[in-house]
């Protein structure tokens, strides 16, 4: 569980961050899998986050990053959701709830764009940023609606986790 969680904040994290990329030289077997598991995917970015190697991509339609060994095997994937409208029913209950309890400690937010993470093993997990001017918070929630703060920064500091952080808590 707690890799799952910590893939999903990472994964918002990487979808979020508007900063230049060196380029990162993957294997063939890494670039292959790629293809084999999101056939078709374009505007690929590579990024090296510990023993992984990240992927961020467009996919039918939509944004997505997934996470390689540097065998090629697919450690986890997700995807953008365009609304809380489109998450399961349980998942936006459980968003809306945690919300209204932050609302009422430090006022309205705004709900972000909310993600899907799938580890290779089943799990799923949804995360939901929301802010205001002074609070950024990261949700997350199973497919369960059982929703938790995974992290929660005052605006005028900033507290990204670190990739390899995330890395290296994925056992393969």
């Amino acid at each position: 569980m707690k890799t799952l969680i910590l893939i999903a904040a990472f994964a918002v994290v990487s979808f979020c961050a508007l900063h230049a990329q060196d380029i990162v030289q993957v294997s063939t077997p890494v670039a292959q899998a790629l293809q084999r598991n999101f056939t078709g995917a374009s505007q690929i970015r590579w990024e090296k986050t510990g023993p992984l190697f990240l992927a961020k991509f467009q996919y039918n339609n939509g944004y997505w990053l997934a996470y390689f060994t540097d065998q090629g095997d697919l450690a986890a994937s997700g995807r953008k959701i365009a609304s809380i409208d489109q998450l399961p029913v349980a998942v936006q209950r459980g968003f809306t709830q945690l919300q209204r309890k932050q609302e009422r400690k430090h006022g309205s937010f705004q709900i972000g764009s909310p993600y899907e993470l799938v580890l290779e093993n089943g799990g799923t997990q949804y995360f939901l940023p929301i802010e205001n001017s002074r609070i950024t918070i990261m949700a997350t929630s199973d497919a369960s609606g059982n929703t938790a703060i995974r992290t929660k920064t005052m605006k005028n500091a900033t507290a990204n986790p670190a990739p390899d952080m995330v890395a290296s808590s994925i056992h393969h």
